[in-house]
């Protein structure tokens, strides 16, 4: 329903919504409390690495989000998906409103003030640096299971350690080589699937051929547990303006949400299905726990090995705006602006410190899973519905008819309703 309706924008300034001239700057920083661009000072400065240093393709862009979308969580919905769809593309009408806005900060400064930036900026950044850590615990988990002799910490430093490098670059057209190897490690964690679906036995346990006995709702105190995980599955938003403003050609930023959705529903859709017709009830809460049991052979534990890299391929670019951002409140327009080894220096610093803080909560932050949880059934929500919604509807009022503006006011009330439910039950619901 609402990926189908068109924006009605009258105006001729707003109807290039989706129109950047070719010299709009690319983000100069994502920091909280930054003013607008100062494009004088851009125009003097033709060198500067984040301004216009290589621009990312389209397929880089598409890459990167799927990326970003894929692997995170396996409970997702047609509603997640249709929602966020939407959602990510009125994030790229908001960049459009005038020339300059880069960010997710931006549109919060344009929508609602300095305030608006200050309080979106808290909550994105917040997201993704306990998204950062999610990561190694993932990865420390997956490789604990390879390697039980192992102690769970030392792994996750190991992965660390193997990361780190990734995280030192600025430019997300690096970054798109990594999410491939994402990607392709979910690709073929869809193939281990439907391979030892296939060669099960009929009758046994684990067989597509002769799917196990489900039910359209197994247990209704997990409904609202679902709620969080779904929105996690599918919450890119907070990378979505760094991946549209580096694109080379801007305009294309909805058919590269388009593509990215696509692939990700292909993808999610068909372990859903396979992975519940497979085990049915006895379905655990990762499809790989299942397959260790019911499938002998090196293909599962080299599946295992690949997951491992879906979380190392995201690390750095989820990272990236965070690390941007404190470069541009320690760094004034001088030293920002020609390219220099002290910059590029204070970047890698700065990268390491927050890739090391992240581990830091992985280790030693008690119940972070749960956290978490918390935080992506929260943050999640208010980043990838509510917020593009309710800056959508600020920036654009005057220009929207009656029915958008009730679709967008409708979308982010429940995104609120979604948010509180979704986040008491992070606490409350069994996770087992």
């Amino acid at each position: 329903m609402a990926a189908n309706i068109r924006t009605r924008l009258p105006s001729p300034a707003l109807k290039q919504t989706f129109t950047f001239p070719p010299d709009t700057p690319s983000p100069e920083g994502f920091g909280i409390l930054s003013p607008q661009i100062d494009h004088k000072a851009s125009e003097s400065h033709q060198h500067y690495e984040v301004t216009l240093a290589m621009k990312t393709s389209f397929q880089s862009a598409v890459f990167n989000s799927v990326n970003v979308l894929l692997g995170v969580g396996i409970l997702s919905g047609p509603f997640a998906l249709r929602v966020t769809n939407y959602t990510g593309k009125l994030l790229g009408k908001c960049l459009g409103y005038q020339t300059g806005m880069q960010t997710y900060p931006d549109i919060g400064q344009a929508a609602f003030g300095i305030y608006g930036r200050v309080f979106i900026s808290v909550v994105f950044f917040t997201e993704l640096f306990t998204a950062a850590s999610m990561f190694y615990i993932l990865m420390g988990d997956t490789l604990a299971a390879l390697v039980p002799s192992t102690a769970e910490s030392k792994m996750t430093i190991i992965c660390y350690l193997i990361v780190l490098p990734t995280t030192w670059t600025r430019h997300l057209s690096l970054l798109s080589y990594f999410s491939i190897i994402g990607i392709l490690s979910s690709i073929f964690c869809l193939y281990t699937i439907l391979y030892v679906g296939s060669m099960a036995e009929n009758g046994e346990i684990g067989s597509l051929l002769e799917p196990q006995p489900v039910r359209w709702i197994a247990s209704y105190d997990r409904i609202p547990l679902s709620i969080g995980l779904t929105m996690v599955a599918f919450g890119g938003h907070s990378v979505f303006p760094s991946i549209c403003s580096t694109m080379k050609r801007r305009e294309e930023f909805p058919q590269v949400l388009n593509v990215a959705y696509g692939i990700v529903v292909v993808i999610y859709g068909a372990v859903e299905l396979c992975g519940y017709l497979m085990y049915g009830d006895k379905t655990k809460k990762e499809i790989t726990l299942n397959l260790m049991d019911s499938f002998e052979g090196h293909l599962v534990k080299l599946m295992l090995w690949t997951i491992v890299l879906n979380p190392m391929s995201k690390l750095a670019i989820t990272l990236n705006p965070v690390a941007l951002a404190i470069e541009e409140l320690i760094l004034d327009t001088s030293e920002r602006a020609p390219v220099t080894c002290k910059t590029q220096t204070i970047g890698v610093i700065i990268r390491t410190a927050l890739a090391t803080a992240a581990l830091m909560c992985a280790l030693f932050v008690p119940e972070f899973a749960r956290i978490t949880s918390f935080i992506g059934a929260f943050f999640a929500m208010l980043v990838s519905v509510f917020f593009p919604c309710v800056c959508y509807l600020k920036l654009f009022w005057s220009a929207l008819g009656e029915a958008e503006k009730w679709l967008n006011v409708f979308i982010a009330t429940i995104s609120l309703i979604l948010a509180y439910i979704g986040t008491v039950a992070s606490f409350r619901a069994p996770v087992s």
